[in-house]
């Protein structure tokens, strides 16, 4: 079956708009904390408040970015979303502490609305034999390589007292992006044609009664749940152990090549395998690495890596399943399988710091324990799967 023109005109802006967006704006997200704290003057708490509200904004405009793409159409949910950001890019470059971290709030706002829109975009563009493989391709492998020059380049930047400059590439990234956006072809019967009012009924039903949606959350969900809270703890439990900070520089960096591999694998394995057997196989050797990192301490740094490209291996099978399942509601249903997982997640540095402190290695077994229940609920109960 031939890919119509206008889908592949689509994906091909849409990659490159990913990778931009990753490579160009990702130059001042990753400074910024040190720009509030050293620059600034914000205090651990303020700046702990601020990225809470910008964890907000994001849910936020993910739920309402959802409702739009559906509604008024994915391009201009698109460009109205830049547009948001651009704005509040242009606040942050105002010589204005208060300007500064109300700009940073509102820049997620805008990113989050325009994220639905995009991965359904991508979704839709793919043809279904090989549709994780390059909504994984569009998302995650190709965006993943630009930070490794960029970055670098940003940090240099950062120490000769020159960060506002990254600020102002990512304004005329954004701008950029916008004239690139205006470019995509709205698909053609990508509209939902629901009111509001319709719109949040459907929204409750898929929440409180749809039977796959609530199994797929509540596995992925438990999976989301203690790999965030390892994201912080990882390098300490390293430091116990004797590992230097360069060696797990080295091993980080290795490991965002590591990122692209996974992602890749994800796709393909979706794609010849199908969601529930792919869910599977990721979960459970998921959660021998996690068991690794207690029962082998001296290969730590090298179970990271594995860590890190395994870890991978299951995220393609929701957005997967939601865009067959659902159709023209599919960003709605991407956004609010999004904000489940950033709620649920959000628990997740607490759990891993209160286990933390009762054992060093317990947050380890705990995320292997999640995982299998995580790969239970998909072989178990979720048999309809195999559909999608």
């Amino acid at each position: 079956m031939s890919i119509p023109s206008d889908a592949k005109v689509n994906y091909v802006l849409l990659l490159v708009m990913n990778v931009l967006y990753t490579g160009l704006c990702g130059m001042w997200i990753t400074y910024f904390p040190l720009y509030a704290s050293e620059r600034l003057g914000l205090s651990s708490r303020v700046l702990g408040l601020l990225y809470t509200s910008s964890s907000l904004t994001l849910v936020i405009g993910k739920l309402v970015g959802g409702f739009l793409a559906d509604t008024i159409g994915k391009r201009i949910c698109i460009v109205i979303g830049y547009l948001a950001a651009l704005l509040s890019l242009a606040a942050m470059m105002l010589p204005s502490a208060a300007l500064a971290c109300v700009g940073f709030v509102a820049y997620f706002l805008g990113i989050g609305a325009l994220s639905p829109a995009v991965a359904a975009m991508i979704l839709e563009s793919s043809p279904r034999r090989a549709q994780g493989t390059l909504y994984m391709l569009a998302s995650r492998v190709a965006p993943s390589i630009p930070p490794l020059v960029t970055l670098p380049i940003a940090g240099y930047l950062y120490e000769e007292g020159m960060y506002r400059a990254t600020i102002l590439v990512g304004m005329l990234t954004i701008a950029a992006l916008m004239s690139i956006a205006m470019l995509l072809r709205e698909p053609t019967s990508s509209k939902s044609g629901r009111t509001l009012i319709e719109s949040v009924k459907w929204l409750g039903n898929l929440v409180l009664r749809d039977r796959l949606f609530i199994l797929l959350v509540l596995a992925f969900g438990l999976d989301m749940l203690i790999i965030e809270g390892l994201e912080w703890y990882i390098p300490i439990y390293l430091r116990k152990l004797g590992f230097t900070a360069i060696e797990y520089g080295l091993t980080m960096g290795l490991a965002s090549l590591a990122v692209s591999i996974g992602a890749l694998a994800s796709g393909s394995m979706v794609d010849r395998l199908g969601p529930r057997l792919a869910s599977a196989i990721g979960w459970c050797l998921a959660a021998i690495a996690s068991l690794l990192f207690v029962f082998t301490p001296t290969l730590s740094l090298a179970m990271l890596f594995l860590w890190r490209v395994i870890g991978l291996l299951p995220r393609a099978v929701p957005p997967i399943v939601i865009a067959r399942r659902y159709g023209d509601s599919k960003a709605m249903a991407l956004s609010a399988f999004d904000v489940s997982m950033m709620l649920i997640s959000m628990a997740g540095p607490a759990l891993v710091g209160i286990t933390a402190s009762i054992s060093p290695s317990l947050p380890f077994i705990l995320r292997a324990v999640t995982l299998a229940l995580s790969t239970t609920i998909i072989l178990a109960t979720v048999p309809e799967l195999e559909k999608y």
